[in-house]
Order: structure tokens, then C-alpha cells, then sequence
């Protein structure tokens, strides 16, 4: 019996039609794992559309689900089980390919999958790919249909804001590095590299700031910040605590929990640094994870700012909106006949 494991990829894959390919394969435990040649979903075409693609002069195609088969004697498919092969197994195989064809093919542009958080379909299939018999209490595949959009409300209130700002605004470059760290998700290692850069580069700007409007010596803040050996400044815990507090009255470790997203946030960046995986403590940072972690990234400034001299805050903005989408599937056909009549 196989499982065939179709996966929708966030990107697409140039394949040539109708050219020949080698099946390859895996083997898990009882599981014999073999990858298909990427496929075409029904969906519209990302992007621009073409009349025609070719690769080295001959016709191709863009291939935006992966098709992984999955072979065993007998699946567990009572409709109260887990999933056979389990998600743990299926998702090893979505990034054993990903990651060897982002290698191989030097493709920055190859994300992983969040799976099973993500649209994918499975089939039960007798080994010659034919459809299952219909049994009572058993099922014939599984799967997740996932939409995902994006858009900016860009109704009258934000169109005056955007023109409410100074002539010379300029936005921080904290601000930018944290909505690149939104926006790089689900690549965990880039977000929160971007994440922790943000808060190194927001808090060093803040204090600059507050130390001007201070009675400190320009020297001595100089000689507190640049030493000259890194070991010798000021940590970036002891900026947003110790000295943040000689110049507000307030240090972040007040908001346990944004102290503690903070300490995590680094945490999670030095194991990426130095082991190319973003871990908290031994736990390995999930997308869900890393993105709860960049909310808290967010609160961090925000907390601050409410502590600095009015003088030195950034505008903020909020636009609470209600969308609502509507796609009619299917139509009333017999009104419109008796209307008709």
C-alpha cells in the first residue's frame, strides 16, 4: 500500500516537460519513501503569466506542490488514529529534499515548509496507484486546505497619517529591521537574527539620545560606550536594564515577561550564530514559536517609549480594521429557473 503526500510549496519549481527523471528514495524504519517529480496544481500561476516557458529550449513548466510517496504493508487508517506515516516523518522528507535542491541549486528563494501547517493532501493508494475500496470506519486520505492573503488597509485614516509625518522622517532603522524580521518568517534563523540586531540598534539609539539631554559628560558616556574592546562596553541586558534606569527611573527587567522574551530572543540568535539552529535552552524554536517571540520583540520599544522624555517618541500608529472576504462556490440554479417561470 503507499501514501501519496502532495505539499504545497511556497515557491515555484521550473520543470521541464515531459523529460525524464529517476525516482529516488529513502528508507525510515518500515517506511519505503520515494520522490516524485513536482507537480502543477490547478491554482493560478504566481506572479506574471506566460504564453510560453521554456528551459534550455525546451517547454517547461511551474511545479508548486511536492509529491512525496510513502510505502508500507498496511497503513493505519482508522479515522481516530494518528496519521500514517506520522507528521513528524513527513515533514523530514519535505526538508530532506528542500534543503539538498536550496544547496545544490544555490536558491536563496527555497523556503522551508511549515508542515503540517500548511495546504497539503494525502491519498491511501493500493500499490499500483489505484483508488481504495470504500470501508466503513477507515479513510482514504487526509489533508489541509490553507489560503493564505496579504493586505495592507490603506483607507483614509492611514493615507493621512502617512502624510501626517514630518517632511524629514526617516524611519528608524530599528523599526525596519524588526518589520524584516516579521517578514522573514518562516526562516527562523533570519528572523531572529534580525530580531536581536533591531533591539541592539534600538536601544543603542535610544540611549545616545537620552545621555544628550543628560548632565553626563559627552567624554565619559563616549569612554562608558566605546572602549574600544567590546568586553568592556556595556552588554546589551545591561543597556536595556541598568542603564536605562540611570536615565528613566526604568529598566525593562520590570515586565518579566518582555524580560524574559528578550533574554530568549538572544538566546535563540547566539545558538543560530554559533550552531545554525535557533534554539531556547534545549528546545529547537518552531515557526509558531519564533513568530509569538517576534510579538514580544515588537512590545519591547513600545514599553520603552512610554518611559523616554515625549521629545525623543516616535509616532505611532493604530488602525484597527475589519475585513471580511466573500467568494460565492456555487450558485442557486432552481431560483433562477422559477424565476424564469
Amino acid at each position: 500500500m503507499q501514501a501519496l503526500v502532495q505539499v504545497s510549496l511556497p515557491f515555484d519549481l521550473l520543470v521541464p516537460d515531459g523529460a525524464e527523471y529517476q525516482i529516488h528514495g529513502i528508507t525510515s524504519g518500515e517506511y519505503q519513501v520515494a520522490f516524485d517529480v513536482p507537480i502543477r496544481s490547478a491554482r493560478p500561476v504566481r506572479g506574471t503569466t506566460f504564453d510560453q516557458v521554456r528551459l534550455n529550449g525546451d517547454p517547461a513548466f511551474l511545479a508548486d506542490f511536492l509529491q512525496i510517496r510513502f510505502f508500507k504493508e498496511e497503513f493505519d487508517r482508522r479515522a481516530s488514529a494518528e496519521m500514517d506515516p506520522p507528521s513528524w516523518l513527513i515533514s523530514f522528507c519535505i526538508e530532506y529534499f528542500l534543503g539538498r535542491l536550496r544547496y545544490v541549486a544555490k536558491a536563496p528563494h527555497i523556503r522551508s515548509v511549515d508542515f503540517p501547517h500548511c495546504d497539503w493532501r494525502l491519498r491511501y493508494l493500493s500499490n499500483d496507484g489505484t483508488e481504495l475500496d470504500v470501508v466503513e470506519g477507515l479513510v482514504r486520505g487526509r489533508g489541509v486546505g490553507q489560503i493564505q492573503l496579504q493586505y495592507v488597509a490603506c483607507h483614509p485614516a492611514v493615507w493621512e497619517d502617512v502624510f501626517s509625518l514630518p517632511s524629514e522622517f526617516v524611519p528608524p532603522a530599528w523599526r525596519t529591521l524588526l518589520l524584516d524580521a516579521l517578514g522573514a518568517l518562516p526562516h527562523i534563523g533570519s528572523a531572529v537574527v534580525l530580531a536581536a540586531t533591531a533591539h541592539e540598534v534600538f536601544i543603542a539609539e535610544v540611549l545616545n539620545q537620552l545621555a544628550a539631554m543628560s548632565d553626563l559628560p559627552g567624554d565619559l558616556w563616549e569612554w562608558i560606550t566605546d572602549r574600544g574592546n567590546f568586553q568592556k562596553e556595556p552588554s546589551v541586558e545591561e543597556q536595556f536594564d541598568t542603564l536605562l534606569r540611570v536615565f528613566t527611573g526604568h529598566g525593562l527587567k520590570e515586565s518579566p515577561d518582555l524580560w524574559k522574551a528578550f533574554k530568549d530572543l538572544r538566546s535563540a540568535r547566539n545558538t543560530f550564530a554559533h550552531t545554525g539552529v535557533a534554539k531556547i535552552g534545549k528546545s529547537v524554536l518552531s515557526v509558531n514559536d519564533a513568530a509569538r517571540l517576534l510579538q514580544h520583540a515588537e512590545q519591547i520599544p513600545r514599553q520603552v517609549r512610554s518611559w523616554i522624555p515625549t521629545t525623543l517618541q516616535w509616532p505611532e500608529f493604530e488602525h484597527p480594521v475589519e475585513l471580511k472576504l466573500l467568494k460565492v462556490l456555487a450558485e442557486n440554479q432552481s431560483l433562477e429557473e422559477d424565476a424564469d417561470k
